[in-house]
């Protein structure tokens, strides 16, 4: 088969029919969907057993409840597929994700091909965003490309899911998920290790996979310091990938695009977002701390950054700095308006 597609399942009994059914519409039909039930303690596993009956394609794997990671993980230990691709359990798949990125795959012999994704975001079942994450052009990239084309790689996102990984390249350099990891890291975590070690890689700016972000079912919850940690890991792969092109991504300025977008701003976000009883100097003592870490500790250039909008220039400069607070209180208040 050419695809195995791998859906850890959790508490989805709402909405993990859908998923799998924009699977199975797919008009490549040579594939198999591995559905891991990861303990649901609601219905999701019966769905999931009949919705394999019914389809010879679709294989259930049932454990104890042990996080998206260690069930991705067991589910690529026992996928066939010459590529693996990757679902949430509430997200869409788009027509042609399958039969037009393998067909890219081989055309170009890649390793990776990373493809656009729509995200729609819904607050008590009303759509409230409904964007296209598509900042990139069509690119057939070399590794020794990476430093030149990093900004394109970083817009694709972090998700695994808008994207196809040859099965073999994942075995060789035994690419697996950080069960360590958490707070949706695994997925940028993933992506840094294959980003170490791809040969070629094709970017493909149409729409395929919808994501779906559902406020009413999304909560931070209590300040959790792994959260801080799996930032920190994250950076430390950051400095490992950087290193690998001697540098280059540093001077062109394309590292700071990826530390603003994927690291600083995120913290940011969590600090606002966590229910927490954190104090203003507690919280300006973590971003002190993580602005210490060796990933920092390069000369800034704006060369990239200043094409990234004023707002992330202003949050990098400030950080950077060591101006703390005031990208603090606008992240607040971006939030507070947002969400109102």
């Amino acid at each position: 088969m050419i695809v195995s597609v791998i859906m850890p399942v959790y508490n989805s009994e709402k909405y993990v029919r859908a998923a799998v059914e924009s699977i199975l519409r797919q008009s490549e039909k040579n594939i198999e969907v591995i559905l891991v039930d990861d303990g649901s303690s609601d219905s999701s596993g019966i769905i999931c057993d009949d919705i394999a009956k019914k389809d010879q394609r679709v294989v259930v794997i049932h454990q104890k409840n042990g996080g998206i990671c260690a069930a991705r993980n067991v589910a690529l230990n026992v996928a066939k597929g010459e590529y693996i691709a990757f679902c949430d359990n509430d997200d869409e798949y788009l027509e042609g994700l399958i039969k037009d990125n393998y067909a890219l795959a081989k055309k170009f012999n890649a390793d990776i091909v990373r493809f656009c994704r729509r995200r729609v975001v819904t607050k008590n079942k009303k759509i409230i965003r409904n964007s296209v994450m598509d900042n990139f052009p069509f690119l057939v990239l070399e590794r020794k490309d990476f430093a030149l084309y990093e900004n394109e790689i970083t817009n694709t996102g972090n998700g695994v899911w808008n994207a196809l990984y040859r099965r073999r390249f994942i075995e060789q350099n035994y690419i697996r998920f950080d069960e360590t990891m958490h707070f949706g890291f695994e997925d940028a975590m993933f992506n840094i290790k294959t980003y170490q070690t791809f040969e070629k890689m094709v970017l493909n700016p149409r729409v395929y996979y919808v994501w779906k972000n559902r406020m009413e079912h999304s909560t931070t919850g209590k300040f959790n310091m792994n959260y801080i940690k799996s930032l920190e890991k994250g950076l430390d792969e950051e400095v490992i990938l950087a290193r690998q092109f001697e540098n280059q991504t540093i001077e062109n300025g394309k590292y700071h695009t990826r530390l603003v977008k994927n690291y600083v701003y995120l913290l940011y976000d969590y600090l606002n977002l966590a229910k927490n009883k954190l104090s203003i100097k507690e919280k300006r003592n973590i971003l002190k701390c993580f602005r210490n870490h060796e990933a920092f500790a390069v000369k800034n250039n704006y060369k990239s950054i200043k094409n990234q909008g004023l707002f992330f220039i202003v949050l990098w400069t400030l950080f950077y700095h060591k101006c703390y607070l005031i990208p603090y209180c606008a992240i607040h208040m971006k939030q507070k308006i947002f969400n109102n």
